[in-house]
């Protein structure tokens, strides 16, 4: 059955050399423990497979005003810089 399996974003790297995938993927991980990232499933030679945001979208300008989702972005940095500082 679909639903049994989470929905998955597999990820393709391009620019290999410029970034270290390992500390990229080491600190993915880091994050998705800590709670304040999307699941990691997995590594391959050029690529990730990453837990899938559903109901997510990017955010436009015009959202930045609204004072109850900048609480709720300003609650969310809170989280990930607590998250990096005990990396």
């Amino acid at each position: 059955r679909r639903d049994e399996f989470p929905p998955v974003l597999i990820r393709v790297f391009g620019a290999e050399g410029m970034i270290d995938r390992e500390i990229e993927t080491a600190r993915f991980v880091d994050l998705w423990q800590a709670g304040v990232g999307p699941a990691y499933y997995g590594r391959f030679e050029n690529g990730r497979i990453e837990g899938f945001l559903q109901g997510c979208r990017t955010l436009a300008v015009r959202d930045l005003s609204k004072p109850d989702l900048s609480l709720k972005i300003a609650i969310e940095i809170a989280k990930l810089h607590k998250a990096v500082e005990a990396l």
